[in-house]
């Protein structure tokens, strides 16, 4: 049985921060001479173009509205994915469903001020009484929110990102759909009606979902949900990409929007995860532990291409499983540069089980010689890698891999162990940069292996390893 052995690497090119590098290997046999080609079948096309989109409202002037019809209820939801694009000064409508009955005074709105996200609701239709909630202060210009209200009978509550924020036990009354409501996306009602406001979003906006229910699912807000959901009142996807008119998605749908006074779209929205099944255009969702659940559940199946537009932080680590997936071949990469995968996950952030062929290309469009997509993982002792469970003839190249971990029997990049036939084999990483988040890791690549399936024929080339060791 082979003995452990240190493997000097030598970085493709000096850096200033270099200070030393040290692959750590157990159980590994090395063939001297031998050189080790990755071979995934593709087809050869390159996607640039987005399949999805969003609004951008410009704060001063734009909105968008849509009038929903014929269904009473005492209970509704509203959610949808809001980008803040800048501070205005005052709090920003973002959306607001308004009953048109009596005095046109019931509500439901939810705004953008400074750095808190609130929604504001009255429940009568002829006088005022508010009540609002708000979430934390910190949250920041530029990036995706996804944001919700739920209210049934008197309780109204508020989500961001799938976290409950807050909530009122009565609301002075029950508040109540009355079968005529008008939706405005942008602006507040005052705008819509022509008057003076203070109250426009200068924000990004995309999938808007409206039910007439209680229909709110933390599992559903990532990708898009079935036109025919039970309960959806009203679906906006963003998918007419161009024009004055928001086509209403839902199976049937009827209640297209208008938008005023030049809105723009933009490209890809709060899903810049595009997949593509053989060429053809597939599904997009907002992150990568996403898209793999879309993979190992055989939604996306054959010759499989994720591209990536927009930084995208993972809600949880992203494992793609190799027995239950069904794909001959993956290719990830981004059409923008230097975009970020990043998320703060216990195990192992990017997670090969058992999967093979599969290649994550850091270069924009897959082309060029520039690495320019990172791998970030911010916990503190967890892989940015890991390949186990015969994880074969994959390829990590032209990627930033930049993580914490101390932990002396793992590594940024871990090679682990099997309970299979062969090991973790054939696997290259090649042209990557391997540095540290905080703080040095003990390892930037450890292999475990084991005394049956050693981890053979792995190819590490042209990489720098800079900030390594915590020692």
């Amino acid at each position: 049985m082979p003995t452990n052995k240190f493997i000097g690497i030598t970085p493709n090119e000096p850096k200033s921060t270099f200070n030393r590098a040290v692959a750590k290997w157990s159980n590994v046999h090395s063939y001297p001479g031998i050189i080790v080609f990755v071979v995934v079948w593709l087809l050869g096309f390159q996607w640039v173009e987005a399949q999805n989109y969003g609004l951008q409202f410009n704060g001063v002037n734009q909105y968008a509205h849509a009038t929903i019809t014929g269904t009473t209820s005492t209970a509704m939801t509203l959610e949808f994915w809001a980008k803040p694009t800048g501070n205005t000064g005052n709090s920003q409508s973002l959306a607001e469903i308004r009953s048109i009955s009596g005095s046109n005074l019931r509500f439901v709105q939810v705004y953008f001020l400074g750095s808190q996200f609130g929604v504001v609701c009255n429940p009568y239709t002829s006088s005022t009484t508010l009540s609002t909630i708000t979430s934390s202060t910190g949250n920041v210009l530029n990036k995706w929110y996804h944001v919700a209200v739920t209210i049934q009978n008197d309780q109204m509550a508020f989500y961001l990102n799938g976290v409950r924020v807050g909530s009122v036990a009565n609301l002075s009354s029950y508040y109540a759909l009355t079968g005529n409501e008008i939706l405005i996306l942008g602006a507040d009602y005052d705008t819509y009606q022509g008057y003076s406001s203070y109250h426009r979003a200068n924000a990004q906006i995309d999938e808007v979902r409206f039910f007439h229910a209680l229909a709110l699912s933390s599992g559903n807000m990532y990708k898009e949900i079935a036109p025919n959901t039970t309960n959806l009142r009203a679906y906006y996807q963003m998918t007419n990409g161009s024009g004055t008119t928001l086509n209403d998605d839902r199976t049937g749908g009827t209640f297209d929007g208008t938008l005023v006074n030049g809105v723009s779209w933009v490209p890809n929205g709060a899903f810049p995860v595009n997949t593509y099944q053989s060429g053809v255009y597939a599904k997009c969702c907002s992150n990568l532990f996403t898209a793999a659940n879309f993979i190992n559940n055989r939604e996306i199946t054959g010759n499989i291409t994720l591209t990536i537009s927009d930084h995208l932080f993972e809600p949880n680590a992203v494992q793609i499983l190799g027995d239950l997936a069904d794909f001959s071949s993956l290719l990830i990469y981004s059409t923008a540069p230097d975009l970020t995968i990043s998320g703060n996950t216990s195990t192992n952030f990017i997670d090969f089980y058992g999967a093979d062929h599969i290649t994550i290309d850091g270069r924009v469009n897959a082309t060029g010689d520039v690495a320019s997509l990172t791998l970030k993982n911010t916990y503190s002792n967890a892989s940015v890698v890991r390949f186990i469970e015969d994880a074969t003839y994959n390829a990590i190249k032209y990627c930033k891999i930049i993580g914490n971990n101390t932990t002396a029997t793992s590594g940024l990049i871990h090679f682990s162990t099997t309970t299979k036939t062969t090991g973790n084999d054939y696997n290259t990483l090649d042209h990557n940069e391997i540095t540290k988040d905080l703080f040095r890791s003990i390892n930037a690549i450890y292999s475990s292996g084991g005394p049956s399936q050693s981890n053979d024929n792995n190819t590490i080339s042209n990489n720098s390893f800079y900030n390594i060791l915590s020692t």
